[in-house]
């Protein structure tokens, strides 16, 4: 534990990131210097295999790093821990989360589980932020992936964007097209289109209007295309649960 902060410490000391010029992103903050500790757990299954490997869990933490950097802030995994012969490969949510972080976890430090599935998950599971912070508990900061979605380089993403306050793009009602109710439909935000959640090109609201998402926003939970990225809202929204709910982060 104590190399583990004298690390940690370390590095946060000596890395700064630079906002990348011409960015295009406008927000009460735009640029916040951090860089978040990880501490990862992997979970073997029950004839001891990993199943996933630390490289491809560095490499997405990496790919991560990249939807992060106009605004400065960047995320190191400070440590790599096995989780043997375990039970809770698989996570039921309510049991199996609770009573797998209350064997292993690190205070003040997000704490991502790579188990093999999440029950009822899409890719993995987390507590949403907000801009109160939560009551210390032992899963107040517990991201759980499945290791199949590890490689996949949204998927990372888009659970530490629910950790730090997002929402989905469709998740609140039926969002109009023309934005009108922008600010309580949807996401709340305004910057992101319209969302259904679409796969197909020809549904409209209920102004008669054709449905036009961002197809590679990375709360879209079904995102394609190569260039994926969180809109200028999103990341201040992020920003204030940062300075904010989860200002005891390391």
């Amino acid at each position: 534990m104590k190399n583990f902060v004298v690390f940690c410490l370390v590095f946060l000391s000596t890395i700064r990131a630079t906002a990348q010029s011409g960015s295009g992103f406008v927000g009460a903050t735009d640029c916040y210097p951090k860089t978040f500790s990880i501490q990862v757990y992997i979970t073997e299954d029950k004839n001891g295999n990993l199943n996933t490997s630390t490289a491809e869990i560095q490499t997405a933490v990496n790919q991560m790093n990249t939807y992060f950097s106009d605004i400065c802030v960047q995320f190191q995994v400070c440590d790599f821990q096995v989780i043997p012969n375990t039970d809770h490969d698989t996570i039921l949510m309510g049991t199996d989360d609770l009573e797998l972080t209350s064997m292993y976890h690190r205070n003040n430090t997000i704490n991502l589980y790579v188990v093999q599935s999440v029950m009822g998950g899409n890719c993995g599971e987390t507590t949403r932020g907000d801009t109160i912070q939560p009551a210390p508990s032992n899963n107040r900061d517990a991201i759980f992936i499945n290791k199949p979605c590890v490689g996949d380089e949204q998927s990372m993403a888009r659970l530490f964007g629910k950790y730090f306050g997002l929402f989905p793009t469709y998740y609140i009602g039926n969002e109009l097209v023309d934005g009108s109710n922008c600010q309580t439909a949807g996401d709340r935000l305004c910057d992101t289109p319209a969302d259904l959640q679409l796969i197909g090109f020809n549904s409209t609201d209920a102004n008669g209007d054709f449905y036009s998402p961002d197809w590679g926003n990375l709360m879209r939970f079904t995102s394609v295309g190569d260039e994926y990225h969180f809109t200028a809202q999103q990341l201040n929204v992020m920003l204030q649960v940062m300075q904010t709910g989860r200002n005891y982060l390391w």
